[in-house]
């Protein structure tokens, strides 16, 4: 990939001055040093791929965190961004009080910012607007017909979100459980039951405000801790997914990785307080999928980065799954049983 990524950053007026090296943690990303001993990131990626286009419109909505700047256009083979200094979440203290709460206060702004996504292109009008050969356009972006068109894309929107949330769901938990149930490591009873209280239930899709897009891959590994205290995020890649889906996807990569001796009443804590106000069923279904979703990719042949949980924290995750399903068997039974009286 030499010769490609060279004559690809020559394109930007990056010249490399040293060999491309793989960054830890990731299979597609390579750290640059141009000939001014700037750092830059090259990330592999499908043409049809929206992110960069996504990425710069986060400019206008100013998020309170770093993330990666496309100095590359949308269908180039590359994400070509500024390097952003910082140390690895994933290799540091990514399961402490303090920086849990930071965490889920990220995945909070995230959550805003994907509300937001729609009115990027508003907001960039907005700003056009402001130059002396535009003016016009000033009078016309707060018109009722433009209101109600973004109403309703907005509408149309989130009920493709929604279904699509739905129907991920579907294909993975069939994937997962097959994975699981062909190298005997989980049994199969609790599985099964897990599937039909998922088919039973929709509300997991249905987005409390908004929108249920979401980072997919909001682990430490994507997580850094940048000089000044800020936060930076990385390994974008936005879908819709059943709400909750980052914080869990999180805290289930924390478990799999804990390097506590009380692991499995750490995070089956983290969970109880969660979901002791509001949304009960849903953390509990949401914290099992992403278990299911992460000690399945554990058993695949061939891992990103090699790691496989030790046998504790398999075990761990497999009671933690059964205790998510009894739970929700539970609820369900005193629910029907509320229902009749």
């Amino acid at each position: 990939m030499g010769e490609g990524l060279t004559d690809f950053c020559k394109r930007y007026q990056v010249e490399i001055g040293e060999e491309p090296q793989l960054l830890p943690h990731s299979c597609q990303s390579w750290l640059l040093t141009d000939m001014a001993g700037k750092r830059w990131v090259a990330k592999a990626k499908g043409p049809e791929e929206t992110i960069p286009e996504r990425l710069k419109n986060f400019a206008v909505l100013y998020p309170p965190f770093l993330y990666p700047q496309p100095a590359s256009q949308p269908y180039d083979p590359y994400l070509l961004y500024p390097y952003i200094e910082g140390t690895v979440l994933a290799d540091g203290p990514f399961e402490e009080g303090e920086i849990i709460d930071r965490v889920m206060e990220i995945i909070g702004r995230i959550q805003a910012l994907m509300r937001s996504l729609n009115l990027a292109p508003h907001y960039q009008q907005t700003l056009r607007s402001q130059e002396p050969r535009q003016e016009g356009l000033m009078d016309s972006r707060f018109s009722l017909g433009w209101l109600q068109a973004m109403n309703d894309q907005q509408k149309r929107g989130r009920h493709r979100e929604i279904a699509e949330s739905f129907q991920w769901t579907e294909a993975r938990l069939q994937e997962w459980c097959g994975a699981l149930q062909s190298r005997g490591v989980w049994a199969q009873a609790p599985l099964t039951a897990y599937r039909e209280q998922i088919q039973k239930n929709f509300s997991m899709h249905v987005p409390v405000v908004g929108s249920n897009l979401c980072h997919t891959a909001m682990q430490p590994e994507h997580l850094l801790l940048c000089p000044g205290g800020q936060m930076g995020v990385l390994g974008w890649h936005i879908e819709p997914r059943p709400r909750f889906y980052m914080v869990y996807t999180y805290l289930i990569w924390s478990l799999l990785h804990s390097r506590r001796a009380d692991g499995r009443e750490y995070y089956r804590t983290l969970l109880a307080k969660n979901s002791n106000t509001s949304f009960y069923e849903e953390h509990h279904r949401v914290f099992a999928l992403c278990l299911l979703e992460q000690v399945a990719r554990s058993c695949r042949e061939q891992t990103t980065d090699g790691f496989r949980p030790s046998e504790q924290r398999l075990e761990e995750a497999e009671h933690l799954f059964r205790e998510c399903v009894e739970n929700l068997a539970k609820k369900e039974k005193k629910t029907a049983e509320f229902l009749k009286h």
